[in-house]
């Protein structure tokens, strides 16, 4: 691979687990949430663009657990997956984030 086409790589990833990581902040603090609708039961239920491999073998909505697909859209593991960055990356750029935002807490 020529120095360019690993450049572009490392943009494009980059780029990728900055938008990972602000969505899941925001789909954490629910200003954003995963495309997706209700049926007349009131479960919830994911838009073809928004289910992933990570997605299939889990509970099917039910009238007792409504959101359980949408609990899922809100995780690290399905992010990861619809953002096509390493789980384990982005698991560890967030603790390092929330470990820095800790400290800064604790100095004020």
């Amino acid at each position: 691979m020529k120095s360019e086409e690993m450049m572009s790589t490392v943009e494009i990833q980059t780029g990728n687990m900055s938008a990972a990581i602000d969505c899941y902040y925001k789909r954490l603090e629910r200003s954003e949430h995963p495309t997706g609708r209700f049926d007349k039961a009131g479960r919830w239920f994911p838009e073809d663009e928004e289910k992933c491999d990570c997605c299939f073998g889990l509970r099917a909505p039910s009238r007792a657990y409504p959101y359980s697909l949408m609990t899922h859209c809100r995780s690290i593991n399905h992010i990861a997956t619809l953002f096509s960055v390493d789980n384990s990356k982005m698991k560890s750029h967030i603790r390092s984030y929330n470990k820095l935002k800790k400290d800064v807490s604790k100095e004020a």
